[in-house]
């Protein structure tokens, strides 16, 4: 895009690239504007390591911790009132609250996986996935990456079944939780009148959307 076409960047942490998509709607519905391009990019292999602060002058006391999962250094009062449960620690309360077993967690994962690599085969993603080409260690050299580096074909229920949960008496896995990965997707929304004036035909109708404020620990 030329220097000329206005941006902002939207910092909500899991939910930034779809507030981003909100706000563009929001601001066609209010007429500030008809042609947006929305999204959001994650790079958790940049996730970086933290320092604290001294605590008294002089002081050689910090810590440094890997900022990947969960927040680090909060506030020891936010922390008596709220918690500081980890993103897989959440899952397992979530879990507890709706009785959801270890066996339909990885049921869920299996399938999940099971309908992307149908999809993958299918040819249905082929539109949507933009190949990128990654430098290599080696210089002059690169290599193309052109699928999802978190799917994992080989994945099926017997396999998941044998993986140890992360905390004690809990349901979430390595293989059925989320991936540490990196990766990006945007989407153009416009009105009516720019689609036809682009020949663009609409995929979606956004006729509404919600926050929700739940507790710290879900």
């Amino acid at each position: 895009l030329p220097m000329t076409v206005p941006g902002q960047t939207v910092n909500r942490l899991c939910a930034s690239g779809l507030s981003a998509v909100i706000d563009a709607a929001r601001a066609i519905t209010c007429g500030e504007g008809r042609w947006y391009l929305a999204g959001g990019v994650e790079s958790m292999s940049r996730a970086p390591l933290v320092i604290s602060k001294a605590e008294t002058a002089f002081s050689r006391s910090q810590e440094i911790a890997d900022s990947t999962i969960g927040a680090r250094f909060a506030n020891p009062r936010l922390v008596q009132r709220y918690g500081n449960d980890s993103m897989p620690q959440t899952g397992d309360n979530l879990a507890r609250l709706y009785d959801i077993s270890r066996e339909e967690a990885d049921r869920f994962a299996a399938g999940s996986q099971s309908r992307y690599q149908a999809a993958l085969l299918a040819g249905v993603l082929d539109d949507e996935i933009m190949a990128v080409d990654v430098p290599s260690a080696r210089k002059g050299e690169s290599r193309q990456v052109s699928v999802d580096e978190h799917p994992r074909a080989q994945s099926d229920f017997s396999a998941l079944s044998r993986l140890k949960p992360l905390f004690e008496g809990g349901v979430v896995t390595a293989g059925n939780a989320s991936g540490i990965n990196d990766g990006a997707a945007a989407l153009v929304l416009g009105n009516r009148e720019i689609g036809l004036a682009h020949g663009v035909a609409p995929m979606a109708r956004i006729l509404s959307s919600a926050v929700v404020g739940v507790e710290p620990r879900i």
